[in-house]
């Protein structure tokens, strides 16, 4: 019990003294750790993201070949936005640090706050796409998975941008232009026999001899 009182001790003197840490720091100290935590976040989103979205390149083929261009290109669409959503994270975190590491930076707490509040929406957008659930609803033909892939449909248009739709559609026609040479390299090819020069010239005379025999008659 002793050594068991003494466990609890410690860790009650651990977990002062590290508050006493974390109080002693300053504003700046205290919004870089932030930061920080912040980028950590992001890390483990993206490595969780990256495999989503590979899920997506792949059942786009699979889409293509099953003929259903639409979900194929829905679900690029899909990890186009999801794209777009690290790629705004991260560049939000480079402004957040930017203003942490100004000299006015106390005069900028409150832009400080705004654009930590905005971070963290971003981040919990990314979160809501980690699941795998949704691939098979992108997929599937049932009167429920048709509803909501209308409903993606029409909050992805509101989400992506005129170029981004280009993008999405540029990686549709490189799909299935990789498809199509896939498909022309396993079809056999037909058996053709090469004539030489030597074949020719011999038939040649053969030709004229019967002409002449020909003439003769």
């Amino acid at each position: 019990k002793t050594s068991e009182m003494g466990f609890l001790f410690q860790g009650k003197e651990k977990t002062k003294s590290s508050k006493r840490r974390t109080d002693e720091l300053s504003d700046q100290d205290k919004a870089l750790l932030e930061i920080k935590r912040q980028r950590d976040r992001v890390k483990k989103y993206r490595t969780q993201l990256q495999k989503k979205m590979n899920m997506e390149s792949e059942m786009a083929r699979q889409l293509l070949r099953e003929g259903k261009r639409d979900k194929a290109k829905l679900a690029l669409r899909k990890k186009k936005y999801q794209e777009r959503l690290l790629d705004k994270t991260d560049q939000q975190i480079l402004n957040i640090e930017e203003m942490v590491n100004s000299i006015d930076f106390a005069k900028m707490q409150s832009e400080y706050f705004d654009a930590m509040k905005q971070g963290t929406e971003t981040l919990q957008k990314i979160n809501a796409e980690i699941s795998l659930e949704e691939v098979e609803q992108l997929m599937e033909d049932t009167e429920e998975a048709i509803a909501y892939q209308q409903e993606v449909n029409s909050l992805l248009s509101k989400e992506l941008t005129g170029n981004d739709e280009d993008d999405v559609l540029l990686e549709l026609q490189e799909i299935e232009q990789m498809e199509a040479d896939e498909v022309a390299l396993d079809m056999p090819n037909a058996p053709m026999k090469q004539v030489s020069v030597e074949e020719v010239i011999e038939e040649e005379p053969t030709v004229k001899s019967k002409s002449k025999s020909a003439r003769k008659e």
